[in-house]
């Protein structure tokens, strides 16, 4: 049905005490259709849907009626959006930590193998010691991330249907845009998760490198 903001504004006026709880009105939309400002969701009120006495009301206009589906329609993407920053916000608690705790321990581990190029000699055991705990530190940071990781992708799925794009919510959640793997990532139990494997990884070839060197020239201490 075609709406010119005046139609919109009669038809609202129609609609009475049907409308959302937090509706509060009309505007110019877009494509013959109205828009509307609410007050903003939390997330935390009851699905907005259209409810069944608004469809039986025989006091309503047509035009009145079709404004109330397109108003709890809009209510509706506006309170899943509310809800997916709110699981989002949840989920993310303390991410901030567990990365920031990966990447340190991944920064360790890679200078720990770099710093094998200029090992003296009589040090090399206790160097490839150090690298080998330091391995085993980020490895369980990667671990420990994926979990992190797990929760967040899995708020991701539940929501994929909104309009909201992943960024955003992490936006109006005020978290950051980490890069995660899909849920089938962190599910799948024939296969490693993202950042895990990925340190395993890097952890073969640091291995594999100390394998090489320990058999052209021996133990250097």
């Amino acid at each position: 049905m075609f709406f010119s903001l005046e139609q919109a504004e009669q038809a609202a006026k129609g609609a009475g005490r049907w409308h959302h709880p937090n509706f509060r009105g009309v505007t110019r939309g877009g494509h013959s259709l109205p828009g509307f400002t609410f007050k903003p969701f939390t997330g935390a009120e009851v699905e907005p849907l259209l409810p069944a006495g608004a469809k039986a009301d025989g006091t309503l206009t047509t035009a009145a009626l079709e404004l109330l589906r397109e108003e709890y329609s809009t209510a509706h993407e506006l309170w899943q959006q509310a809800r997916y920053v709110r699981d989002l916000a949840t989920a993310a608690d303390g991410a901030h930590k567990v990365w920031d705790a990966y990447t340190k321990a991944r920064a360790q581990m890679d200078e720990q193998f770099a710093a094998l190029a200029t090992t003296t000699d009589g040090m090399w055991r206790s160097a490839v010691s150090r690298l080998v705990k330091a391995q085993s530190t980020a490895r369980a940071a990667a671990v420990a991330w994926d979990a992190t990781a797990a929760r967040i992708v899995a708020v991701h799925e539940e929501y994929r249907g909104t309009t909201l794009s992943h960024r955003d919510a992490y936006e109006r959640g005020g978290s950051s845009a980490w890069v995660i793997g899909d849920l089938s990532d962190y599910r799948s139990s024939w296969s490693t998760p993202p950042l895990t494997g990925e340190v395993d990884g890097v952890i073969r070839e640091q291995q594999r490198h100390v394998r090489a060197v320990s058999d052209l020239v021996g133990t250097t201490d």
